[in-house]
């Protein structure tokens, strides 16, 4: 009994999650659809946001950019951000990596985190829409770490 009772929520729990995509519903009138939000050229690129602490104590940050993982990913670029947010254009369907290198108070401290650039396609009437997640890449401090 509990078996059957597992399985009918880890059915519904699939279903909802097939259903729940980044596609809106399709339009019930081709005619006259408005493609104001539909992009319907591919993009070979998009942006990923990096996230970094910046205050009065921390006047600037080192960043490295990996494309994949940090430890089997390549570099792509270093950077020394000196605002707390910065933006880059990077090639999509990639996961993009990033270490924030910070010294406090001579305490040496790295933040890694990382995110996919993602294009999502999908079929609207006759057309194509492409869609990019991108992603925000948290390498931010907690304020007990720097205060």
């Amino acid at each position: 009994m509990l078996q059957a009772k597992l399985i009918s929520i880890l059915l519904v729990f699939l279903i909802l999650a097939g259903l729940s995509c980044d596609r809106p519903a399709e339009p019930e009138d081709c005619a006259d659809y408005d493609y104001s939000d539909c992009n319907t050229t591919e993009p070979q690129s998009g942006k990923i946001t990096l996230l970094v602490t910046v205050n009065k104590k921390i006047t600037s940050v080192p960043v490295s950019v990996y494309k994949g993982q940090v430890d089997e990913g390549k570099l792509l670029l270093k950077d020394t951000l000196d605002a707390e947010l910065k933006k880059y254009d990077m090639p999509v369907d990639e996961y993009y990596s990033v270490i924030a290198y910070y010294d406090i108070n001579g305490r040496k401290i790295k933040a890694v985190s990382g995110g996919k650039l993602k294009l999502n396609v999908y079929p609207v009437c006759d057309s194509i829409c492409y869609v990019l997640k991108e992603p925000v890449i948290n390498v931010r401090l907690k304020k007990e770490v720097y205060q």
